[in-house]
């Protein structure tokens, strides 16, 4: 059995998103929440999506990768999917507690965040604050203590990182527990905020798996990782999306493509294996080669592999590029020759804090 099409809400109209989603975890409909169709990435994400098409009975979501190797991706998540996810995180804190959204709800970790104040027994917050703003974060993770009950929120790195930068992180104590997803958490800021006597949580998980489904190395509740013979993170769990949309994909067991390993049962992902690149016989490591870049200009950077040439952006306006590329092979190897610098007063941003590299991606090319 299939739906006739899903139901389509836009990301910035708060209220209709809550509505669809209720919705979800009815199991009467479902949902995509998009953002607005005035830029590259949110046509490219609305093709994904592929509205009109008719979706399987079972599924309640279909999400969107964020597109930084390539065009995003419509992933199919099912109500069993879902649910399990809601379950195990309240397995995992030993509580049902109440969440506090300020990530966008287009992004897995805020349409999962919804969903899980959304459901029995919890409640969800939707602070009318602008979360980008340490100073307003701050004020609002303090407030947190005069609320009854047990309240855990969602955040990435780059809020942190604001916080940390004014001196509140110690204004995130309020929270029975802050998870930290979308990137790693920087070891001595970890160990910051345990001395602060802030919880947190660092969450690894794709879109393809309800978001994260590792906490601090440890698997969730159904949760199995394997290392394939390249060194890659397998997962197979109930979180497992049915499919991408168009796609005959079996997602049972996902191929994150990232490296990682398995000490004693604890994950530690140790880098991507499409960052490994082969260029004319040599082999080109993109993560490294932005690190260096980065560490050299004292200034953002990253290295893409586009049309089989490697670029490298970065946030400069005054630089020596021929002086930088000389500097890198030496450094790095021949692979780097011929790997074109461009240089950008601010390289763009997801609403997430990452770099887009899908923005970058289309200065160069259609994607």
């Amino acid at each position: 059995m299939t739906k006739p099409g899903l139901l389509t809400v836009t990301a910035t109209d708060t209220a209709a998103v809550i509505s669809a989603l209720r919705q979800v975890i009815a199991q009467t409909a479902a949902v995509a929440v998009l953002p607005s169709a005035d830029s590259a990435r949110g046509r490219a994400i609305i093709e994904a999506v592929d509205p009109k098409q008719p979706v399987a009975a079972d599924i309640g979501i279909v999400a969107t990768t964020s597109g930084s190797t390539g065009k995003p991706k419509g992933v199919l998540i099912s109500y069993h999917a879902i649910n399990a996810s809601i379950s195990a995180v309240n397995q995992e804190l030993g509580i049902t507690p109440q969440w506090h959204l300020v990530l966008p709800m287009q992004h897995i970790a805020g349409t999962m965040t919804a969903l899980r104040g959304l459901a029995d027994d919890s409640k969800l917050y939707q602070p009318t604050i602008n979360a980008a703003d340490p100073t307003q974060l701050a004020a609002y993770a303090k407030s947190i203590k005069d609320l009854s009950g047990l309240h855990a929120i969602t955040l990435v790195p780059e809020h942190l990182n604001r916080l940390a930068v004014i001196s509140e992180l110690a204004s995130l104590r309020y929270f029975h527990k802050v998870i930290i997803g979308a990137g790693k958490l920087d070891f001595n800021l970890k160990h910051q905020l345990l001395d602060l006597g802030v919880a947190t949580v660092s969450s690894y998980g794709l879109t393809e798996t309800c978001g994260g489904v590792v906490w601090d190395g440890k698997p969730l509740t159904s949760v199995n990782l394997a290392i394939n013979e390249q060194g890659e993170v397998l997962i197979s769990s109930d979180m497992n999306a049915s499919g991408y949309r168009n796609s005959s994909a079996d997602l049972s067991i996902i191929n994150t493509h990232d490296l990682g390993s398995l000490d004693s049962g604890k994950l530690e992902i140790l880098g991507r294996s499409d960052n490994l690149i082969k260029i004319k016989g040599h082999f080109v490591d993109l993560v490294a080669t932005s690190s260096l870049v980065t560490e050299l200009v004292s200034a953002d950077a990253v290295a893409l592999l586009i049309n089989d040439v490697v670029h490298i952006f970065i946030a400069a306006t005054d630089l020596n590029s021929n002086a930088l590329s000389t500097q890198l092979v030496d450094q790095l190897g021949d692979g780097l020759k011929g790997c074109k610098i461009v240089i950008r007063e601010n390289l763009p941003r997801t609403d997430l804090g990452k770099i887009d590299t899908f923005t970058l991606r289309l200065e160069i090319t259609d994607v």
